[in-house]
């Protein structure tokens, strides 16, 4: 059990590492939104995929040591983090239970970042949508074909400069 308690510590810690790292990611994400230098932000946005699989991988072996563990110290599958650590040594317990906290925190402001980005990107979404529909009333409204159904408008395509 000793050598479980020692995967599951390295495996948070690896875990906590990795999110951080994507906050930092999501910073400069955010930073190159708010600044719209989209040729910055496309260099950015290349990188996702590679840090996404690394932290995916990584929660999923913390998930399984998890489970190892839980299954050593007899607990029930739903069993949470808690209702597994009071069957640790004081020590261990006190250690894991520590590094768990750390990794919700860097999940909570990971979680912010991102609602923050989202509610940026939907703010200035909104705001060019109404002016496109005072600039082009006929983009406006659900428009209906002779059947009764919806239908797109008949204007051709609209540009914008991406500097907007």
């Amino acid at each position: 059990m000793q050598s479980l308690m020692k995967k599951l510590e390295k495996s948070m810690e690896q875990e906590r590492d990795l999110i951080l790292q994507f906050s930092l990611w999501e910073r400069e994400l955010n930073q190159h939104v708010c600044k719209r230098d989209w040729k910055e932000l496309q260099k950015v946005m290349a990188s996702a995929k590679t840090l996404s699989d690394k932290l995916d991988k990584q929660e999923q072996t913390r998930c399984e040591v998890f489970a190892q563990l839980r299954d050593a110290v007899g607990e029930l599958p739903d069993a949470g983090f808690y209702q597994v650590a009071v069957h640790l040594p004081a020590e261990e317990r006190e250690r894991l239970s520590a590094l768990f906290r750390e990794l919700k925190m860097a999940v909570v402001n990971l979680r912010g970042i991102v609602w923050g980005i989202d509610a940026y990107v939907r703010a200035v979404q909104g705001t060019l949508k109404g002016i496109i529909g005072e600039m082009s009333p006929m983009r406006r409204g659900t428009i209906y074909a002779k059947n009764g159904g919806a239908r797109q408008s008949e204007a051709g395509p609209l540009i914008l400069n991406r500097q907007l």
